[in-house]
């Protein structure tokens, strides 16, 4: 719609020559001029309408590109929380922000500009993966355990998935005493088993293998993590110990 002015431009300088040359040279014209004139004029119409029609198709395939986009991304969407869904009844676990999950796994997929994909973000996917088993080695780390870093690492990762290990009804560490950690005394190996769970459903749904595997910590983590957990319940650490309906015990 922008470039039609040009079109109408172009017409009206075409009469105006006309006119013009009929002035410059009266009584020049003949028969045979006038239907070349008519001739050139029919030309130009088509040619007019030709365009024209040519800028309709190609409104009509932008808009059926763009509903068709729409109707990916709606069917996509709908899968991809349906295996969320699935992934929480399976786990107890809670997806508190799906649809930044969803930008951050696909992160083309609302951009009408950028490529519609159903393959995942393999560069975040990744990352993810290089997080979750820098978590699971430090589970037998021989050095000085530093278990306060090592919640403060898994707390970031599933932060980036969005998900939570328990509800935050459920008694738990909160950091600093605000911040729902997702760790009690009883669930480092079932919130280690649900981290690899969730991290291999999402690489599965955006078609990339994720390869992962736990690892089972050793008695000196499982030590040093009871030990964590009793200070935190015993206020010896700016943390606490509760539920959203309960005081700090």
């Amino acid at each position: 719609m922008g470039k039609d002015w040009l079109v109408w431009a172009l017409c009206c300088a075409l009469f105006a020559s006309g006119i013009v040359f009929s002035k410059i040279v009266p009584g020049q014209l003949g028969l045979t001029d006038f239907i070349g004139m008519i001739s050139a004029l029919g030309t130009l119409a088509a040619a007019i309408a030709a365009w024209q029609s040519a800028k309709i198709s190609a409104q009509m395939a932008a808009g059926s590109r763009s509903s068709e986009r729409l109707s990916n991304l709606a069917e996509h969407r709908k899968q991809f929380d349906e295996m969320l869904t699935q992934t929480e009844r399976d786990l107890g676990v809670v997806f508190y922000d799906r649809v930044n999950l969803y930008d951050r796994v696909f992160p083309t997929n609302r951009n009408p500009l950028l490529q519609f994909k159903v393959e995942g973000d393999l560069k975040r996917l990744e990352g993810w993966k290089k997080s979750y088993f820098s978590i699971i080695e430090y589970l037998r780390h021989p050095g000085d355990l530093l278990i306060e870093r090592w919640v403060f690492a898994v707390m970031n990762l599933t932060g980036e998935i969005c998900v939570r290990n328990v509800s935050v009804e459920t008694e738990q560490v909160y950091i600093s005493g605000y911040t729902p950690s997702g760790f009690n005394e009883e669930n480092v190996s079932r919130y280690m088993g649900n981290l690899c769970s969730v991290l291999g459903r999402i690489s599965n749904f955006g078609m990339i293998d994720a390869n992962l595997h736990l690892m089972a910590e050793s008695s000196r983590f499982e030590d040093a993590f009871e030990k964590f957990v009793i200070q935190v319940k015993s206020g010896m650490t700016q943390h606490s110990f509760r539920s959203t309906s309960k005081s700090t015990i």
